[in-house]
């Protein structure tokens, strides 16, 4: 039986702040690290037969320690990223909602609706 594990990236400073990150490439944080690591032990188990990540660094960083224990080269997948969001990237949450608080509603209510002002 063939089983998909859909995994996500690790905190990132962004994510503590409440920033919009899309496709800002940001870097893991220390406790996103750690979240690697853990998930990466338990994951190891399964086991898989392959990693498929972004090419953002914070998904290659949360791949590494499952790289390492499995010794499965990453594939990365430019189609894996995050959505683009245009003006809201690097905005923090209570920012988006003063700004942009009915877009940000719409979005995501609507997955076919694109995320911030992007021209």
């Amino acid at each position: 039986m063939r089983r998909i594990a859909i995994w996500r990236h690790g905190r990132t400073s962004w994510n503590a702040e409440q920033r919009f990150q899309g496709q800002t490439d940001i870097a893991l944080d220390d406790l996103g690290l750690i979240q690697a690591r853990r998930a990466a032990a338990m994951l190891a188990s399964l086991p898989p037969s392959a990693i498929i990540c972004s090419d953002l660094l914070r998904t290659q960083q949360t791949a590494a320690p499952l790289v390492e224990l499995t010794g499965i080269a990453p594939v990365l997948d430019k189609g894996l990223r995050e959505t683009y969001a245009g003006e809201w990237e690097g905005k923090t949450r209570p920012v988006l909602l003063k700004e942009y608080g009915d877009d940000l509603h719409r979005w995501s209510a609507d997955p076919h609706m694109r995320a911030g002002v992007v021209g």
